[in-house]
Parts: structure tokens; C-alpha cells; sequence
């Protein structure tokens, strides 16, 4: 498991951009107190999680087909990947709102 930041892949998209990504899609949808919330409470949860999309992702993946599915997969194992997704998440739902990114937000 490769720390937050790092590459992982062939695209050449590290793990931080991919995290970014994720963050900007929730926080469009009008999603992030929902997204916040519900990582929070699944936090003691996440390897399992993440074994789960392991487990799962043949059948997803033939329904659904997403170009960075394992790499999500990986990411929900690792706490510390949660933990920059939240902050990401608060981050870009406060610049959304007032228009300007904050230094620090601590909740």
C-alpha cells in the first residue's frame, strides 16, 4: 500500500490527485456533509471495506466499468487516505461556499 501522494499507477495520476478528484465530485453533488458523515462512521470499517470492493469488483466492474476502481479500492483500506479525503472534502466545500480557500479548518 503506497501513502497518499505517491503514484500507483499507469496513468501517471497519484494517489493525492486521485483523492482531489473524488473530493471535487462529492463536494459538487452537494454531497459532503453526507460524505463526511458516513466516513466518519465507517472509519473502523475501512479495511473490511476495501476487501470487499476487492471481493466484488468482477461483478461491479462488469456493470459499472470505472477506470480506477482497485486503486479506490486500495485507498478506502488506508486511514490515512480517509483522513485526506475529509479534509479535502471540508476544504473544497468551505471554498465553495465563501470563495476562498482556508488555511486550516479544524472541526
Amino acid at each position: 500500500m503506497s501513502a497518499p501522494g505517491k503514484e500507483s499507477d499507469a496513468t501517471g495520476i497519484s494517489d493525492e490527485a486521485l483523492i482531489e478528484e473524488l473530493a471535487q465530485k462529492i463536494v459538487e453533488k452537494k454531497l459532503d456533509a453526507m460524505a463526511v458523515f458516513c466516513i466518519e462512521a465507517a472509519r473502523p470499517l475501512s479495511f473490511i471495506a476495501g476487501q470487499a470492493m476487492i471481493f466484488l469488483g468482477p461483478l461491479v466492474q462488469a456493470v459499472f466499468p470505472m477506470r480506477d476502481y482497485k486503486r479506490y479500492a486500495a485507498l478506502l483500506e488506508d486511514r490515512r487516505s480517509l483522513e485526506l479525503l475529509v479534509k479535502k472534502i471540508r476544504d473544497s466545500s468551505h471554498a465553495g461556499k465563501d470563495g476562498s480557500v482556508p488555511k486550516d479548518v479544524d472541526d
